[in-house]
């Protein structure tokens, strides 16, 4: 079984539930993380039950919790979507 969530919604092995839950259960469904100045971004796999969206993109801000989210529905749109939100983050920030 791989590490990390299929690439795709469209992956055959998610059908197999068993499996799909021994996976889930252990695995490390974080695609991109980063922190600048107590300003975490996450981006993480969701799962399946959030169909067709399967990944979320998060700011966290020190002392003020989760400040803004957002999800996509591929891999490479999670990473893609982490890249954004980061670089608005940076320019908040006044971080080049």
């Amino acid at each position: 079984m791989t590490s990390n969530p299929p690439r795709t919604s469209t992956s055959s092995w998610v059908d197999d539930v068993p499996k799909w839950g021994r996976w889930f259960a252990t695995a490390d469904r974080q695609v991109a993380r980063d922190e600048l100045d107590g300003v975490v971004v996450s981006t993480v796999f969701l799962g399946r039950e959030s169909e067709p969206l399967l990944f979320e993109t998060m700011v966290f801000t020190e002392g003020k919790g989760s400040t803004w989210c957002e999800r996509c529905a591929t891999w490479d749109q999670a990473l893609e979507q982490h890249q954004a939100v980061l670089d608005r983050v940076k320019g908040e920030l006044g971080i080049a």
